[in-house]
Parts: structure tokens; C-alpha cells; sequence
């Protein structure tokens, strides 16, 4: 009796969240609900909706992030990768990840699931000089793919970056790229933003800024926002860190010379 019970109880629960999925689905994307089955509600708040998904073709798993608010206030450069209709941005450094957009409104993106930690998580980690080296090392790599690309504008952060037990790295959010003709202000990260990125005289090199921040961080053992809230740092003025070479240190403040 008591296995007839829970059974029951399974059955009622999968039915809830079953729901939970059917009610914060997108009838504008019904043709994406055709090939992926949800199998879990991740998390709803007032911009997004996250699933755990299933290619019903492939059989591989994703977590597809359905954003909710059509008014998107965020993209006010019209040249930045999101308003490319669709994309499919494939790299070795960048989650398998396909972006839908309709009437120009992001509407959902697909993210294969990386087994990985976010590099903010793993700051104050002691990360080996040698292992922060070739952390930067992939991120240099990366540029250069998206440079001949035709993109720039990364948002390179702590935050936005995810790093496996191998040390292999993994941009998260791409939405920020932007082509290297554009112009208007793009949008970038307080602390990671060079300061020609709050003017209209700006270009793939600024990238370089945010790199030389979050080497800074990575050094250093702390968040760039915790020690200041200003959109740049004039790191001539701060402390070299104990733990950081003299040719680090070199490249930190050249990086981040303006």
C-alpha cells in the first residue's frame, strides 16, 4: 500500500512540474517547443524563464533561457549580436549557443550545459600564477577568433566566465558583441569597461582593458568591485600584489593604460 502511495505522490509531482513548464512556456516560439521537451523549470523572476531541456533528435541536454521582458531596454547599440535576427556562434571558448529573436526582442537562448564553476566563484581561490596565465591565454585566443570575426566587446568578467577542473574556459553571455564598424555607446561591464567605451572613440583593443582588469583580479585575490564602484581604476596608483611578477604586473598596467 504505502509503494502505491508514492507512486502516487511521483506521479502528482512530475504533473506539477509539468505545469510549471507548460505555463511559462512562449507560444511565439512554438516551433523550438516541437524539438526540445522541458524537463525542469530552473528559475523564473521578472526578465527570464530558465528550463532544463531535451533535443527530442539528438538527445542532448541544454539550458534554454526564455527572456520574458519583450521591452528590451538593454540593447541600445542596434549593431550588437542580438539583433542579428539568429546566430549559431560556434568556438572551443564559447557555450554552444543558439539565440532566437523575433520582431527584434531576444526571445530565447539555448545553452549546452558545461560542467564548470564561474570564474567570480574561484577569485579568492589562490589560483596558481601558471594556471592564471593560461586562463588569460585562452581569453587572448578568443579575441583574436572574434576579431576576425568581424566582433568585439566580449563583456569579459569574472562573472561571464565559466572554468572546468582542466582549466578550459567557457564565455557565457555573448549578447554584447558588437561589429568593429559600429557606432553608439555599447554596453559593458562597471570596473571591466575601458574608459573610450563611455565615448563614441572605441575598438577591439578595448578588450584588452577588460583582460588586464581581470588578470588584476585574478592576482590580486579580489573583486574589482570591492574595491571601488568608479566605471575605471587607475591602477598606477594601487599596490603591486606580493604574489605577482614583475612581468605581470608590467603587462596589468599596460593593459590598462588609457
Amino acid at each position: 500500500m504505502n509503494n502505491i502511495l508514492e507512486i502516487q505522490n511521483i506521479q502528482k509531482d512530475y504533473i506539477t512540474e509539468k505545469e510549471k513548464i507548460d505555463r511559462y512556456k512562449s507560444k511565439e516560439i512554438s516551433s523550438f517547443w516541437k524539438i526540445f521537451e522541458g524537463k525542469e523549470l530552473i528559475l523564473v523572476n521578472t526578465e527570464m524563464s530558465v528550463f532544463y531541456v531535451q533535443n527530442t533528435n539528438s538527445g542532448r541536454f541544454y539550458n534554454a533561457v526564455l527572456y520574458t521582458d519583450k521591452q528590451d531596454n538593454k540593447l541600445k547599440n542596434k549593431n550588437c549580436l542580438y539583433n542579428e535576427k539568429a546566430y549559431n556562434l560556434a568556438s572551443q571558448y564559447l557555450l554552444d549557443t543558439t539565440d532566437i529573436i523575433l520582431q527584434s526582442n531576444i526571445r530565447t537562448s539555448l545553452r549546452e550545459v558545461y560542467k564548470g564553476y564561474l570564474l567570480a566563484h574561484l577569485i579568492d581561490a589562490k589560483i596558481k600564477p601558471q594556471y592564471v596565465v593560461l586562463i588569460v591565454e585562452q581569453l587572448l585566443k578568443l579575441l583574436i577568433e572574434l576579431r576576425e570575426r568581424g566582433y568585439f566587446n566580449a563583456n569579459i568578467k569574472a562573472s561571464n566566465i565559466m572554468v572546468n577542473k582542466y582549466l578550459n574556459i567557457k564565455l557565457v553571455d555573448v549578447k554584447n558583441l558588437i561589429k568593429k564598424e559600429s557606432k553608439g555607446m555599447p554596453i559593458s561591464a562597471l570596473g571591466y569597461a575601458a574608459p573610450e567605451m563611455y565615448t563614441d572613440y572605441y575598438d577591439d583593443r578595448s578588450d584588452i582593458y577588460s583582460i588586464g582588469v581581470l588578470l588584476w583580479e585574478l592576482i590580486n585575490q579580489k573583486c574589482i568591485n570591492k574595491i571601488s564602484m568608479e566605471r575605471h581604476i587607475d591602477f598606477h596608483s594601487l599596490v603591486k600584489p606580493k604574489e605577482c611578477s614583475a612581468a605581470l604586473w608590467k603587462i596589468i598596467i599596460k593593459s590598462t593604460n588609457y
